[in-house]
């Protein structure tokens, strides 16, 4: 019977020692509503911007440039999902507005030194 406690102990202690060797590097969470909002708002930016560009005859490099910033967004809204709820995105004030900053604040801390 001691042997059993003895080993058993021995595992949990490997486990554990093995667990903090190796990280959470590799855990990750799944994104929430406010990312997931924050991401199709992230998006939506992109998008208003390439437009904007080539509305307003900007460089060909700055249109090249937001075109594939827009690529780019694409792939990461992909990777999070659509929200259950859309933020308003339409126009250019609502991209801008209060609410819209108020969902990427909501999202949390990331790429703000947090």
């Amino acid at each position: 019977m001691l042997t059993r406690v003895k080993v058993c102990l021995k595992v949990v202690v490997l486990g554990v020692g093995l667990g903090m060797l190796v990280g959470c590097g590799g855990l990750r969470f799944a994104p929430g509503q406010a990312q997931k909002q924050n991401a199709y708002l992230h998006h939506r930016t992109v998008q208003a911007t390439a437009l904007r560009a080539v509305a307003e005859e900007a460089s060909p490099q700055l249109q090249s440039l937001s075109q594939r910033a827009t690529g780019q967004s694409e792939a990461i809204m992909a990777y999070y999902g659509l929200p259950q709820e859309l933020p308003e995105s339409d126009t250019l004030e609502q991209l801008l507005s209060a609410e819209s900053e108020q969902v990427t604040r909501a999202a949390g801390p990331v790429g703000r030194g947090g």
